[in-house]
């Protein structure tokens, strides 16, 4: 390998990247044609939608009697309205207090050796032990032994990347954007 085999592939690499670029602008800005063309209907549309919805939803909260209990919806149009019973949520949780005072509870359930209520305490509690690689990081390296561990150093990579930083991150971000939008294509 030589220095000139890298700068003529460094070459062929850069005049691809602007093919792409070009040609990602090119589709951004017939994308924007058709955006303009059809936008404004379309936020019509979604206001005389929400307007639509907002009276429906008035004339739902106004009728409830139409959706007793056992018949509490109905389909019209392939739109189903009426009413849902909301999902019970526990309240007055504060989290660090609440936990102790399991935690109390659990210590007495423990000294009377009550099985079942250890079993419904253990149903609210959840321990799940998380490293943090900078506190792993901050271990003695006798530590670190002790416990199995060792900090690799990092390994170099490859580096391919413009020169100019907010140029790169914005053809970049059009890149991802383009691939994504056209992964269907």
């Amino acid at each position: 390998m030589t220095i000139e085999k890298i700068e003529a592939q460094t070459k062929a690499f850069a005049a691809q990247r602007t093919a792409v670029i070009t040609e990602a602008a090119q589709m951004q800005i017939e994308l924007d044609a058709v955006h303009k063309r059809f936008a404004p209907n379309v936020r019509k549309q979604v206001e005389q939608l929400i307007a639509l919805q907002a009276d429906l939803t008035a004339s739902l909260e106004a009728s409830p009697e139409l959706f007793p209990a056992g018949n509490q919806s109905r389909v019209f149009d392939g739109i189903k309205v009426g009413y849902q019973s909301g999902k019970a949520s526990v309240a007055g949780v504060d989290a660090t207090v609440t936990v102790v005072k399991l935690e109390l509870l659990r210590d007495e359930a423990k000294k009377q050796a009550n099985r079942e209520r250890l079993e419904r305490i253990a149903g609210a509690l959840t321990y799940q032990p998380k490293l943090i690689d900078a506190g792993l990081r901050k271990l003695t390296p006798e530590e670190q032994a002790e416990i199995g561990i060792h900090i690799a150093p990092g390994a170099q990579s490859v580096l391919i990347k413009p020169a100019q930083e907010e140029a790169y991150k914005a053809v970049e971000s059009t890149i991802k954007a383009v691939m994504a939008a056209t992964q269907d294509l």
